[in-house]
C-alpha cells in the first residue's frame, strides 16, 4: 500500500486552499475529491478534505475521511 504524509505540500492542497481563500468552496472540494484516487493513501489529503467537508456541514462524509486519515483532534469529535 502506498502511504504518504506530505506535510501539506501536495500541489492539489495548495490549489484547494487558494480556492477557499477566494470563496470557492465548491471548487476546493472538487480539487481535493479529484485527487483522492490518484494520491494513494495520503493522510494530509484526507485531513484537508475531511476538514473542508466538516466546515461545509457534510458530517457523515467528513467523518469518513477524518477517520481514514488516522488523525485524532478534539474538534473532529
Amino acid at each position: 500500500m502506498f502511504v504518504t504524509n506530505s506535510g501539506g505540500k501536495l500541489p492539489c492542497i495548495a490549489r484547494a486552499r487558494r480556492e477557499l481563500e477566494a470563496g470557492r468552496v465548491w471548487r476546493a472540494k472538487e480539487i481535493l475529491r479529484g485527487n483522492i484516487a490518484s494520491a494513494g493513501y495520503n493522510c494530509d489529503l484526507y485531513v484537508e478534505y475531511g476538514e473542508l467537508l466538516l466546515r461545509a456541514g457534510e458530517l457523515p462524509e467528513a467523518g469518513k475521511y477524518l477517520f481514514l486519515s488516522g488523525v485524532r483532534k478534539e474538534h473532529f469529535q
